[in-house]
């Protein structure tokens, strides 16, 4: 059999089953071999399944040129050609025809090739934005000003906000109707801000995730986990996890693992090292009282409320500072402990420990640790200060020094005897321009004349005991220092001082009621005498006057006797030369 006979035969079977197809199925056509039903919802079905694998057909759609299909008079919609001269599928839409794009054309979900840079693009050609869904939720935007990446990010606002860069599940999802600007936000809930927010970026999850009632900010970055949460403020820095959470602030740096968490009220700080500035519950936390900068482990940590213009550095420094402002803590525990402190300054490590007073200066290691509640004390050196905490104005300059009241300095300690001094006199003010009520009233001969000077041994180890000054090194727990020192005080004990016994003379000026100040009484149990020996030269010097007068009425007198002695001899000699025989 030829193959215009078999295609005869075709065609008149074909034609058949049409025909029985139509009688039978009025509403449907079927195409197939084996005749099975035509399905319900199909106006044709053909079926090529029971063909043979290497007999199976295909419909063939209607080919033609381009100016062919062109010339179709008032095609219907949907129609369906193949073009031969663009290669490809065209349908009507029912205004124009409508190119089916082949594969150069098509993006594939299982990737493309044959591409053209600058030719070929997923994307929009018009101003509206491209947008991406998952499960029918806005996943992905990109507009000419606006590029998210996320479910629901950047989700409210988007036809107010303007150049703002999102990337992760629900970031920068404001509220609001005011424009949100200049924003970028990388992580999970990263910058869910109020409205009006702009210049702001945020890196990592739950950055700048705030309470949608606070006021708008701007001009922050955060980058961790959490950083800069819950807070309102503008131009703050806070890199690292929980950096800067809970706190309110403006002007703030917080660099370092929950660096200045949890310290509202609290503005131009700086906070760098792990929980550096953070609060605790009831102010108690790890570090120095906040302030504009706090460097190292707590520095910085525990500011409440209301601190500014605090500078920590060092692990721990300026800790649990609840009201405290301009302080500047260096050192490891410097400030610390302490919960109230107004312009202190404290360099050494546990310097100003648990001081609670106002305009102190430490320096050295554990200078001014037992000043307390005290203020306006100065200590230079290790352990120099007060050991007690009510003292104030005081200076103590040189280790382990311990003014013993109110407004006492001093210079070293026991081992400092005979040592102390400089290659020039000590002044002290002296213008009659400031003196008032002058008077020469100032004993002489009869002061010093009732003194007892004695020599004597200092027991050192005693007065030590007294000033708690060994107590203190005690608490040091350097057990070989402490035990130098103690040796050091048994050999000032061996040595012989000359002076005088402070209470004799202070019971001789009080009998006398002059020169008080030369001798210092006690104020507190705390307290211990102390005379001021520069101050006797003023009575010496008197001393000396009165001894001079005395000396010049003397000789004044002695002139006087020595011419009546002359006159006697002359008178003598007078009556001796008339009354004696004369020899022949």
């Amino acid at each position: 059999m030829n193959s215009i006979q078999h295609s005869v035969r075709w065609g008149l079977w074909l034609c058949c089953s049409l025909l029985l197809g139509s009688a039978l199925h009025a509403q449907n056509v079927g195409i197939n071999t084996t005749g099975a039903t035509p399905h319900a919802s199909a106006l044709l079905d053909v079926d090529a399944t029971a063909l043979p694998a290497n007999g199976k057909r295909a419909m063939l759609i209607p080919r033609m040129t381009t100016a062919e299909r062109n010339a179709i008079p008032t095609p219907a919609v949907s129609l369906l050609v193949y073009d031969i001269t663009t290669t490809s599928f065209w349908y009507f839409n029912g205004t124009v025809w409508v190119e089916w794009a082949d594969d150069l054309n098509t993006w594939k979900v299982n990737g493309n090739t044959g591409l053209t840079a600058g030719t070929h693009f997923i994307g929009t050609s018009d101003v509206q934005p491209l947008q991406l869904r998952a499960n029918g939720v806005m996943a992905g935007r990109i507009a000419l000003d606006i590029t998210s990446f996320g479910v629901r990010a950047s989700l409210a606002n988007l036809t107010t906000a303007v150049d703002q860069t999102t990337f992760g599940y629900e970031a920068l999802q404001g509220s609001g109707a005011a424009t949100q600007e200049e924003n970028t936000a990388i992580g999970h809930n990263a910058i869910k801000p109020p409205a009006g927010t702009y210049d702001c970026t945020a890196i990592g999850s739950e950055t700048m995730l705030n309470d949608l009632s606070i006021p708008a900010f701007s001009s922050n970055t955060a980058i961790g986990h959490r950083a800069f949460r819950d807070v309102y403020g503008s131009s703050s820095t806070a890199v690292g996890y929980r950096a800067l959470e809970a706190s309110d602030n403006d002007y703030a740096t917080a660099a370092g693992s929950q660096a200045m968490l949890a310290t509202p009220n609290n503005y131009d700080n700086t906070a760098m090292g792990y929980q550096a500035g953070m609060a605790g519950a009831n102010g108690v936390g790890r570090g120095a009282a906040m302030g504009l900068a706090g460097f190292g482990f707590g520095a910085g940590a525990c500011a409440t409320s209301d601190e500014y213009a605090n500078h920590a550095f060092g692990y721990n420094a300026l800790t649990n500072v609840t009201t405290g402002n301009g302080n500047c803590a260096v050192g490891f525990a410097a400030l610390s402990t302490g919960t109230v402190n107004d312009n202190c300054t404290a360099i050494g490590a546990q310097s100003l420990i648990g001081a609670t007073g106002s305009q102190n200066t430490a320096l050295g290691f554990s200078a001014l640790d037992g000043v307390g509640s005290g203020s306006f004390n100065t200590g230079l050196g290790a352990f120099a200060g007060p050991t007690v905490g009510t003292l104030n104005y005081t200076s103590a300059i040189g280790y382990n020094a311990v003014p013993s009241a109110t407004g006492r300095i001093v210079f070293g300690t026991t081992l400092s005897t005979n040592l102390t001094g400089g290659f020039g006199a000590w002044q002290n003010p002296s213008d009659a321009r400031f003196k008032r009520d002058v008077r020469e009233d100032v004993p002489g001969i009869e002061l010093i004349g009732a003194l007892r000077p004695v020599t004597y041994r200092l027991d050192a180890p005693a007065i030590e005991r007294f000033l708690g000054a060994e107590a203190r090194l005690e608490r040091s727990g350097d057990a070989a220092a402490l035990a130098e020192h103690r040796a050091g005080w048994e050999r000032v004990a061996q040595e012989r001082h000359t002076g005088l016994l402070a209470q004799e003379a202070a019971a001789t000026l009080h009998q006398l009621d002059v020169c008080t100040d030369i001798v210092h009484v006690p104020s507190t149990e705390q307290d211990h005498y102390t005379i001021g020996y520069a101050a006797w030269v003023v009575p010496l010097v008197r001393s000396v006057q009165q001894q001079q007068e005395r000396i010049a009425a003397l000789r004044t007198a002695n002139q006087e006797l020595m011419v009546r002695l002359e006159q006697l001899e002359k008178d003598a000699s007078a009556t001796y030369s008339t009354t004696s025989p004369r020899t022949p």
